[in-house]
C-alpha cells in the first residue's frame, strides 16, 4: 500500500470519530464566538454552535488557524508520505486553500496536491473515503484526484433555512428582503453552485411540502438512482423536518442508500439553527 495521506477540513461533515475510522486526517476550520477562537468539532461541538446561534451571538468562521497549520503540516513533512492529497472547500466560501497552499510553500512541502472542491459538505466527505479505498488498492495520485473531481462535478446540493436571519446578518441579503420573507411566510430554497461554489436563491415556496416536491423533481431530473448516487442529509436541529422529508423520499427513492449528519460550522453559521440541507453524492462505480 502507498504511503499517502488523505486530508479533508472539518466542513466536510465528518465527526472526530468517523474520520479517524476513515483514516482521514480532519483540519479543523476556526470557529469565532463573539470574538473568542475555537477549532470547529475538536473545541466547538455542533450542538454548542447550535446553542450560541439561539442566543443570536455574533458567529463567524475562518480558515484553520495559521500557527496550528504551520505545526500540523510540519508533522507531515516529518513523516515522510509519498504524498499529500488535501481537499478544502471551495476558494470563495473561505481562505482555506490559500492557507494550505501558502504554509505548503513555506515548509517546502512538495509533494503535496491540494483540491478545491468547488463545494461545501459531504461531499468531500465522501471523496476522502474513496480517496483513502484507493490508496490502499495502489491507485495513482492522478486516479484519486480525477475520481474527487469526478464526484465533486456530480453532486448537487440544497438548503433550506428556517429563516433568512443569518443570512441577512452575513451581508448575503438586505435586511428589508428577510423582513418581508420572514413577514409572508415564504420558503427559500437555496442550492450550491458547483461550478463556482457560490450559495444561491433556486425558488421560493409557500408550503414545506411545495419544497419537497421539488427538490425531488430536480432529483429524478438529473436522473439520480441508488445504483449510482447516496443521500446525505443534513441539519442544524431541525430534525423534524429531515423526517418529514425522508416520508416523501422513499415514495420516489424507496431504496436508496442515505446518511444523516450535523450541517457543518461554516454553513449553520451563514444560514441558521434549522437549517436542512440534502446533497445528491456520487458512489463509487
Amino acid at each position: 500500500m502507498k504511503n499517502i495521506l488523505i486530508v479533508t477540513d472539518t466542513t466536510s461533515g465528518f465527526t472526530i470519530e468517523k474520520a479517524e475510522k476513515s483514516e482521514v486526517y480532519l483540519l479543523p476550520l476556526s470557529v469565532i464566538v463573539e470574538k473568542e477562537e475555537y477549532k470547529d468539532l475538536y473545541e466547538m461541538s455542533a450542538p454548542a454552535l447550535y446553542e450560541h446561534d439561539r442566543q443570536r451571538k455574533n458567529l463567524t468562521t475562518s480558515q484553520p488557524n495559521l500557527g496550528y497549520l504551520l505545526n500540523t503540516m510540519g508533522e507531515w513533512k516529518e513523516k515522510n508520505y509519498e504524498h499529500i492529497i488535501v481537499i478544502t472547500l471551495a476558494t470563495t466560501l473561505s481562505g482555506t486553500y490559500q492557507a494550505i497552499k501558502m504554509t505548503a510553500e513555506e515548509l517546502d512541502i512538495t509533494n503535496i496536491t491540494i483540491i478545491d472542491s468547488l463545494l461545501v459538505g459531504s461531499p468531500m466527505m465522501e471523496a476522502s473515503i474513496q480517496a483513502v479505498a484507493m490508496v490502499k488498492e495502489g491507485k495513482s495520485v492522478a486516479e484519486i484526484v480525477e475520481n474527487c473531481q469526478h464526484i465533486f462535478s456530480n453532486t448537487t446540493t440544497f438548503a433550506l433555512p428556517e429563516t433568512l436571519d443569518n443570512l441577512k446578518r452575513g451581508g448575503r441579503i438586505t435586511g428589508a428582503a428577510a423582513a418581508m420573507s420572514n413577514l409572508l411566510k415564504i420558503k427559500p430554497l437555496l442550492y450550491l453552485e458547483n461550478q463556482n461554489g457560490t450559495v444561491e436563491k433556486h425558488s421560493v415556496h409557500r408550503t414545506e411540502s411545495s419544497v419537497f416536491k421539488t427538490i425531488i423533481k430536480e432529483y429524478l431530473d438529473k436522473g439520480i438512482k441508488k445504483e449510482t448516487h447516496k443521500f446525505y442529509l443534513l441539519h442544524a436541529d431541525a430534525e423534524e423536518i429531515l423526517q418529514r422529508f425522508v416520508l416523501v423520499m422513499n415514495d420516489d427513492f424507496p431504496e436508496i442508500e442515505y446518511e444523516i449528519i450535523n450541517l457543518p460550522a461554516v454553513l449553520t453559521t451563514h444560514t441558521g439553527v434549522g437549517t436542512f440541507g440534502i446533497q445528491s453524492v456520487l458512489k463509487r462505480q
